[in-house]
């Protein structure tokens, strides 16, 4: 009897995780065609404003939908050689998605996070469950999970045909995997579709007691570029959000980035 239950929970976790396959598409030729002008504009950049032209481009691949940790990687580079700490920051932290365990993308985000990145986020209770997630990228937590399941569904079969009831713990573990899957993968979309981080990206930002101009600010002095922070709510273009040292106050919606 349990082991019948593994065509049905498979089928639920390929339903489930079946938006992440799209991933793997290939990039069409005017993304490449973008993408190699992008790499040109840096090779033969300048100035900052070069930087800013090619991560400009990247931002173009992005727009359409193209988004890859290669395209993060290189625009937070752009960001980075045109002095936009906070911009680089946001590319890097989204490019982690893609490349978790990169160390070229460690060092730069590193470099670009400079003092502060000695301070860490302190991650929600779920975030804690889902810790270890972050070691995969989201087509690695696919193949493993269409993986599990396909091994779990001939396991199952397997159960049927030979009454083993090690075969039948072995499809249960199989199971457990695809589900334990699902659920990160439907937590790793909720968090991409609702981010709850954020870096300042202009030069200072003033953090208020109110959504308004008019209210009195929050800190002696502004945050500056590359400052991180969890965000809370919004209120029309204003958003709540909480700083590293736990105050919490508004800032305008066109100085910071969520991620």
């Amino acid at each position: 009897m349990r082991s019948t239950l593994a065509i049905p929970m498979f089928a639920l976790a390929a339903a489930l995780l079946a938006p992440l396959s799209g991933c793997s598409r290939s990039a069409d030729p005017e993304t490449l065609l973008l993408f190699s002008v992008a790499q040109r504009t840096v090779d033969n950049a300048k100035s900052q404003d070069d930087y800013l032209i090619a991560a400009g481009i990247y931002q173009q691949i992005l727009d359409r939908g193209d988004v890859s940790g290669a395209v993060l990687y290189n625009q937070g580079n752009a960001f980075l050689h045109a002095g936009k700490r906070g911009q680089a920051i946001a590319a890097y932290r989204q490019a982690k998605r893609y490349w978790p365990r990169s160390s070229f993308l460690d060092a730069n985000l590193a470099a670009a996070l400079g003092a502060e990145s000695r301070e860490r986020f302190r991650p929600s209770c779920v975030g804690r469950m889902f810790s270890w997630q972050g070691w995969l990228s989201d087509m690695e937590l696919f193949r493993i999970a269409t993986g599990a399941g396909v091994v779990t569904l001939a396991l199952g079969l397997m159960r049927l045909r030979l009454r083993s009831r090690a075969i039948g713990w072995l499809a249960l573990t199989g199971l457990a995997v695809v589900v334990l899957c699902s659920l990160s993968a439907g937590y790793r979309w909720y968090c991409c579709k609702h981010p709850a981080c954020g870096v300042v990206i202009s030069p200072e930002a003033v953090v208020r007691q109110g959504a308004a101009e008019s209210c009195a600010p929050v800190l002696a002095k502004p945050i500056h570029d590359g400052t991180e922070f969890w965000f809370l709510k919004r209120r029309g273009d204003w958003l709540r959000i909480r700083l590293w040292q736990g105050q919490e106050g508004w800032v305008k919606q066109d100085s910071i980035r969520l991620y």
